[in-house]
């Protein structure tokens, strides 16, 4: 059968600026490709043996031709080998070394997101960055850029034998030329969607339809609640998590005109309508839609406890479709878009995207180390690579076209047709702001709503620091 490719062009709001190619898949025998699952006889492979494997040098500083090694360190949240997307990320770093025995990966990799920032800051301040290490660029890594502890790699970008993502909105993220630094300093690997997994056996059993609104969900509450069901799982230890909730309340609220209002200060943080918006996350946690372990939960275990069957929804990456092969009752699993709100139809096909898992460098040019990353870093972007995850995951979206002879699975494609109909979409709102840890604040107050915090004090918090920063500007 020859190859096909399957794609949409779609086009988001200024805020992003993004144009997305969304690969899929030809013909082939059906079902999504293995190789980046969990394999094995029995018993499962623990992520520090993985990245052990990946690591070991054959001879202690020489290659298999006697030459000198050179060590390079890495950094990546792909840890968990039980997860398809990390055990892809682990295996191809894994391939690179057996490919490259003069070079020796040092892999770091840490999955939870606070310990894995603040390892990255710690080796920063201690004057060993990371050689090589991932991010989602924006104000995620601005002091660091603005620093000069990243290194710009435009002219990698450039290079003829550069296969990677070339498109500026893919690469906008990683540029920095609106605060004057000049240069491309990271290349996103992923694109990052959220979606709605749903437990149809479990929503049979309780009475109900697939939902397409929140409303329809709120009403649920009660019923799955008594049930002994979680409504919708949420792992508000992992923070993030919380800030694709509250991005996705002010999309489906007040649409993309408010979210580039609000990032250049026209709407504040205080404001009525994000005092709606965060009141409605909060009468959420009030109503028992994430279950009583929501706060000490993390991404993994919402995951887990929706496999498992306590939950009956979760607003999920997209990257972790794939997992749901390994789900008992995968057949009554379906996907479908975010829920909106019924007074606000227009905001329907607005979706949560980014740019995402990008690699940045932080070894200057002339360090004898220099071209060893730069290796690295094209091995772990490039297209092969893409298409390649594309099969290992049975189909997604990527930031370069890819095509491919493996067939989506049911999942997947019901995936592929609600994203195609997207009108727009926007990544994290605290990503744009000029103050460099807005993400870290916001994501802070916001955590503290699952702690009894209240609505007004969580934004003013966000509003004060917001101000303060401006001031110190001028």
């Amino acid at each position: 059968m020859g190859k096909m490719s399957r794609k949409w062009m779609w086009m988001v709001s200024a805020l992003v600026g993004l144009s997305l190619v969304l690969g899929a898949c030809g013909t082939g025998s059906g079902g999504a490709a293995q190789s980046g699952g969990n394999e094995g006889s029995g018993g499962s492979v623990s992520a520090e043996d993985e990245k052990a494997d990946a690591a070991a040098p054959e001879e202690s500083g020489e290659d298999a031709g006697g030459g000198e090694k050179i060590t390079i360190t890495y950094m990546s949240r792909s840890g968990n080998v039980e997860n398809v997307k990390d055990k892809f990320m682990m295996d191809r770093l894994a391939q690179f070394q057996k490919e490259n025995p003069d070079i020796v990966v040092e892999d770091l990799s840490i999955v939870e997101l606070d310990a894995y920032n603040t390892k990255l800051k710690a080796s920063v301040a201690a004057g060993e960055a990371i050689d090589i290490f991932a991010n989602y660029g924006n104000n995620d890594i601005a002091e660091f850029v603005a620093n000069g502890v990243v290194t710009d790699i435009s002219d990698v970008i450039n290079s003829e034998d550069w296969t990677g993502p070339t498109a500026e909105s893919m690469l906008k993220a990683w540029d920095y030329s609106s605060k004057g630094i000049d240069g491309i300093y990271g290349v996103p690997t992923t694109l990052v969607t959220n979606c709605l997994f749903v437990n149809t056996k479990i929503l049979d059993e309780c009475g109900f339809d697939v939902p397409e609104t929140w409303e329809e969900i709120e009403a649920m509450i009660p019923v799955l609640t008594e049930k002994g069901y979680i409504p919708v799982a949420l792992g508000a230890k992992t923070k993030g998590r919380v800030g694709h909730w509250h991005t996705n309340l002010a999309m489906k609220m007040y649409g993309l005109d408010y979210c580039s209002q609000l990032v250049a200060g026209e709407e504040k943080w205080t404001g009525e309508k994000m005092k709606n918006i965060t009141g409605k996350l909060a009468s959420f946690i009030e109503e028992g839609m994430f279950g009583e372990f929501a706060i000490s939960d993390d991404m993994s275990a919402q995951l887990a406890r929706f496999m498992n069957g306590e939950a009956a929804m979760l607003l999920e990456v997209s990257g972790n479709i794939a997992q749901l092969e390994n789900m008992a009752d995968k057949d009554y699993v379906e996907i479908v878009k975010v829920p909106y709100f019924e007074d606000k139809p227009e905001n329907k096909d607005l979706w949560f995207i980014c740019p995402a898992d990008g690699f940045s460098i932080t070894v200057p040019k002339d360090s004898p180390k220099y071209e060893a990353v730069v290796k690295l870093l094209k091995y772990m972007t490039s297209a092969e690579m893409q298409t390649a995850q594309s099969e290992a995951l049975g189909g997604g979206v990527y930031p370069v076209e890819v095509t491919t002879n493996v067939e989506s699975g049911r999942l997947m494609k019901q995936y592929e047709e609600i994203f195609s109909e997207n009108t727009g979409g926007t990544d994290e709102l605290d990503v744009y702001f000029a103050m460099p840890n807005t993400q870290e604040v916001v994501r802070n107050e916001l955590q503290t709503l699952f702690a009894g915090n209240t609505v007004d004090a969580v934004l003013e918090k966000i509003q004060s620091e917001l101000d303060a920063f401006e001031e110190n500007k001028e």
